[in-house]
């Protein structure tokens, strides 16, 4: 486990989101560097390219966030399910040995007082 709790694959997923951050500003800061080259100087023409730029790439950050966060947490949640599942059938083995060794009778009360449906096998 890394930081905060987080696996080894979340740090990679946050450090590569940061690259990504970093370099769509720096594209940006780029891209109106260039464009004050080529001698715009207004910002009402510069803006709408910049604009365009900035917007495509806000969309684009957004959805690769948003996606690594949902699959983070998909992962999270797989990982807890098994987890679960194998102890579900520990104790489901260790419920079957214990009515094994009582009394049928005292097993047949027992599933009679009790309010949880087995499922028919």
């Amino acid at each position: 486990m890394g930081q905060f709790g987080q696996t080894p694959i979340d740090i990679l997923r946050l450090r590569f989101s940061f690259l990504l951050a970093l370099g769509g500003i720096l594209i940006a800061a780029f891209l109106v560097i260039i464009l004050v080259g080529l001698g715009l100087r207004l910002t009402s023409e510069i803006l709408p390219l910049v604009g365009l730029f900035t917007t495509i790439m806000g969309t684009l950050a957004g959805m690769f966030f948003g996606y690594q966060m949902g699959s983070t947490g998909k992962e999270r949640e797989r990982k807890e399910r098994i987890r679960i599942q194998a102890e579900r059938e520990k104790l489901h083995i260790i419920a079957d040995r214990a009515l094994a060794r009582i009394d049928p009778k005292d097993a047949e009360t027992i599933f009679r007082d009790t309010t949880y449906d087995y499922p028919e096998q």
